[in-house]
């Protein structure tokens, strides 16, 4: 599984806050998939919260979805939340409300919102504590929706790469089966789980490393070559890497999609966690 190094992600994010949002098309995509799934519930939600915003991209989009919600957002990477901090909506010119923080130890009280969306952010952390974090902060008969990426993600680099060293290049994803059985685990209502593939097409693999590398994408799989690569390498990985019928670099995703429904709790006496960072 995919483990949890908190200040490598941090400072990998931190460092790609000034260039996300030129190269995060990826990103943009599947998380617009995500919102179009949640245009099918009918259910009102009062507080939501976007759980691993970056720039804020898509808690502008959920403060437009939802105009009469309150829409809360956090995020690891500090240079993240304040791009997100300064992502204003136009029609409502509200300073938005962002919190610096980690999704795996929430600083928010049980039974804080109706709904958390959270795009390709979970994978960064131990599933079975974010999502009981998750758990704990939803209201009972709240909302989670998510995405994350599955095992077959960058399968083409991963490929490439195994027959130019011995290291891993691409992380460890968790499958369906994982995230299925979590939500069992925590007795989530109701749960969805289904996956899709989408193959995003390069002219070049440069412009693929960029755009993984502008957006945070780091390798933290504990096979990895722990120092750079050389350019001999990078000149190998660039003649293996396979093409496609029209003369184009894939680049595969497969993308993970869950909804469940927070079931009811038991009472519960936890003190207001506080933020260290609000923006």
């Amino acid at each position: 599984m995919t483990i949890d190094f908190h200040s490598e992600v941090k400072t990998s994010f931190n460092r790609a806050a000034k260039s996300y949002d030129a190269h995060a098309f990826t990103q943009n995509i599947i998380g617009q998939r995500l919102i179009e799934r949640l245009q099918l519930v009918t259910t009102p939600f009062q507080h939501i919260l976007d759980a691993g915003c970056g720039t804020g991209h898509f808690t502008k989009i959920l403060r437009s979805q939802y105009p009469k919600s309150q829409v809360v957002s956090i995020d690891l990477a500090y240079n993240m939340v304040q791009k997100a901090s300064k992502n204003k909506s136009s029609w409502l010119q509200r300073k938005p409300h962002v919190v610096n923080g980690n999704i795996a130890h929430l600083p928010f009280q049980d039974n804080s919102f109706d709904l958390i969306f959270c795009n390709l952010a979970i994978h960064w952390t131990k599933i079975e504590d974010t999502l009981t974090e998750f758990k704990r902060i939803l209201k009972p008969e709240g909302m989670l929706s998510i995405s994350l990426p599955g095992p077959d993600t960058l399968c083409e680099l991963a490929q490439t790469y195994e027959i130019i060293d011995p290291f891993s290049h691409v992380n460890q994803f968790y499958d369906m089966h994982d995230v299925g059985d979590e939500l069992q685990k925590l007795q989530f209502q109701n749960a969805v789980v289904d996956m899709e593939k989408i193959t995003f097409e390069y002219t070049s693999v440069w412009s693929l490393l960029k755009d993984l590398k502008m957006t945070g994408v780091r390798n933290i799989h504990p096979n990895r070559r722990r120092h750079l690569s050389a350019k001999s390498r990078l000149d190998q990985l660039i003649k293996a890497y396979p093409k496609n019928a029209i003369q184009k670099y894939p680049m595969t995703f497969e993308v993970i999609y869950g909804h469940a429904i927070c079931p009811q709790k038991s009472t519960s006496t936890s003190s207001l966690r506080i933020p260290l960072r609000v923006i």
